[in-house]
């Protein structure tokens, strides 16, 4: 349905947006990625990851359970080599959760050799979720350690927060 839509979008019958200003998220279904690979889509992919391994994953995007981390890469590596792309990774940034040196490392290390670039999205508070946004050093620590891997990242504007949406919010 999600491919439809998009299709609809960009005939010249509708609303005829360029596919370079489309992007396609996902929080990681593989089959879907893989279709996309396959069938020469010409949209952008963006993937929510926000954690560096399956425990972390899950515990943030629960449809993470049905689709392991090692999975979704080699789906993602699958993708952009195939597609010769460009990935977006998402990662919303919780203080003292996912936003640690530790973390930054181990998603270097994740996206290494992958033709990606990370959003880096401070976390917008909402009822019902504990977590915190990360400060502003805890993210340019984490963007420096991402840098030191060659991965290129941007931390994204907050946006949404009065209406408890927007990036960031999971």
């Amino acid at each position: 349905n999600s491919v439809t839509a998009l299709d609809i979008l960009m005939d010249h019958k509708g609303q005829a947006i360029a596919p370079r200003h489309i992007t396609l998220s996902t929080v990681g279904v593989i089959p879907g990625i893989r279709r996309l690979a396959d069938e020469n889509r010409p949209f952008h992919l963006a993937v929510s990851l926000h954690a560096a391994t399956d425990a972390g994953r899950m515990a943030l995007v629960p449809p993470a359970k049905k689709w392991p981390l090692a999975d979704l890469i080699d789906a993602c590596r699958y993708y952009a080599q195939k597609r010769g792309r460009r990935i977006f990774f998402e990662w919303a940034l919780i203080a003292g959760q996912n936003d640690t040196p530790e973390q930054a490392h181990a998603v270097g290390q994740l996206l290494t050799g992958l033709n990606a670039h990370v959003n880096l999205i401070p976390l917008n508070p909402t009822n019902g979720y504990e977590g915190e946004p990360s400060d502003a050093a805890a993210i340019r620590q984490f963007q420096h350690i991402l840098t030191s891997y060659n991965l290129p990242s941007t931390v994204r504007q907050r946006r949404g927060i009065d209406i408890d949406a927007g990036c960031g919010q999971l």
